[in-house]
C-alpha cells in the first residue's frame, strides 16, 4: 500500500505540476535572426489533431489527445523520462532538483525546486507558484481531476467540497526562500 500510495504521489504531483506552462532554463539573450531564409538541420515536431478536445488549459481538460501536448510544452516537478521502452516509464526530476524521499510514513514529500527556471514572461519559478498551481485547480471548479487524484493532500476534501474557499495551507507548504514545496497527504 505505501508503494502505491508513493507511486500515485509522485505520479500525481509530476502530472500536476506540468500545469506551470511554459517554464524554462536560463536560455540564451542571443537574437534571433531576420532573415527570410531557413536554417538547415535541426528537428520539426508536427502536431495534428482531427478537432478540438476542448479546453487547452490542462486543469480543465485532461485527454490522451492533450496530453501529447502537454508532454512537450509544459514542465513538471516529475516528469517520465523522455525516452523509449520501459526506460520511458520511469519518473526523474523536471522543474525538482531529485526526486523526493518519503517522509512520515509516507505521508510527506519535500520538492526542492531548481534554480533558474523561468516563465516565458521571464519570472523566476517560485515554490509559491507551484502552490498555487494546485490550489487553482481545486478553485476553478470544472478540473476533473482534483477530486479524484487530489483529495489525498490534507485539504483537499475540503476543497472538492468548496471550490470557491480552497485552502491547502496545510497540505502544500511552500517555502520561496528555502526554495522548497512540501506536501502532506
Amino acid at each position: 500500500m505505501r508503494s502505491r500510495s508513493l507511486f500515485s504521489l509522485l505520479t500525481l504531483v509530476g502530472l500536476a505540476a506540468l500545469l506551470l506552462t511554459a517554464c524554462g532554463g536560463g536560455g540564451s539573450k542571443k537574437k534571433a535572426s531576420s532573415s527570410s531564409s531557413g536554417q538547415a538541420g535541426g528537428t520539426l515536431i508536427t502536431v495534428a489533431k482531427g478537432a478540438p478536445s476542448g479546453s487547452p488549459d490542462p486543469q480543465i481538460n485532461y485527454t490522451l489527445q492533450e496530453w501529447q501536448i502537454l508532454i512537450i510544452s509544459h514542465d513538471g516537478l516529475l516528469a517520465f523520462k523522455r525516452t523509449s521502452g520501459t526506460e520511458g516509464t520511469k519518473l526523474v526530476p523536471d522543474l525538482a532538483t531529485a526526486i523526493p524521499k518519503p517522509q512520515d510514513g509516507g505521508k510527506t514529500y519535500v520538492f526542492h525546486i531548481r534554480k533558474g527556471i523561468k516563465f516565458s514572461d521571464g519570472k523566476e519559478l517560485k515554490p509559491s507558484d507551484v502552490k498555487y498551481t494546485f490550489e487553482r485547480l481545486f478553485k476553478i471548479g470544472q478540473s476533473p481531476n482534483a477530486g479524484t487524484w487530489y483529495n489525498v493532500i490534507v485539504g483537499g476534501d475540503a476543497c472538492v467540497k468548496t471550490p470557491s474557499t480552497c485552502d491547502l495551507s496545510k497540505g502544500v507548504v511552500a517555502d520561496d526562500a528555502a526554495g522548497t514545496v512540501t506536501f502532506h497527504l
